[in-house]
């Protein structure tokens, strides 16, 4: 547990530097994938993480529940965690699958409908936070809800995503 402010503001920003660094990899290999193969991947990519949020919640849930301590939970994760990367490590691509070399003088036009997608990210993170950030918070304090249905809104959202993600793929090659 955090002594202060500054602390928990500290973690906070490792972990969006973290969860940034995952975003951008995972992004970029499923790209490389699409790139070499054609196909489109880039919705599966997103959906097995969403598929790692929802058993996540779970867990965090079911933990919180039985008064399992948030160290004690990261702990365990952490070790799964690592066996895991440890076992999936030669499915990743090498780092030299997506090299790109552009010439200095080469200069890049910046469409502006960017500014369009930038803005639509946003709205979509605000969504996203308020399911993962406060629906838990909303549960617990306004309607007393025990720690595992406080992760209910957590739990629904991601599910949501799963499957909406699941068929992204499908329906962008369809449509």
């Amino acid at each position: 547990v955090c002594s202060s402010d500054l602390e928990i503001c500290l973690a906070f920003v490792i972990w969006g530097i973290v969860l940034a660094s995952q975003d951008i990899s995972m992004n970029s290999h499923a790209t490389t994938v699409e790139h070499k193969t054609g196909k489109r991947y880039m919705s599966g990519f997103h959906a097995i993480f969403s598929v790692g949020a929802l058993l996540g919640s779970f867990i965090g849930g079911f933990a919180s529940q039985y008064e399992i301590s948030f160290l004690q939970q990261n702990i365990g994760i952490s070790i799964f965690y690592f066996i895991l990367a440890t076992i999936v490590r030669t499915w990743w691509l090498p780092a030299e699958a997506d090299i790109h070399e552009y010439k200095k003088e080469e200069k890049r036009k910046r469409p502006s409908i960017f500014i369009f997608i930038g803005l639509l990210g946003l709205a979509s993170t605000i969504n996203e936070g308020a399911a993962g950030d406060w629906g838990g918070i909303l549960a617990r304090d306004t309607y007393h809800a025990a720690p595992f249905l406080a992760t209910l809104p957590y739990i629904c959202f991601n599910f949501a995503m799963v499957v909406g993600r699941f068929s992204g793929d499908r329906l962008a090659t369809k449509f």
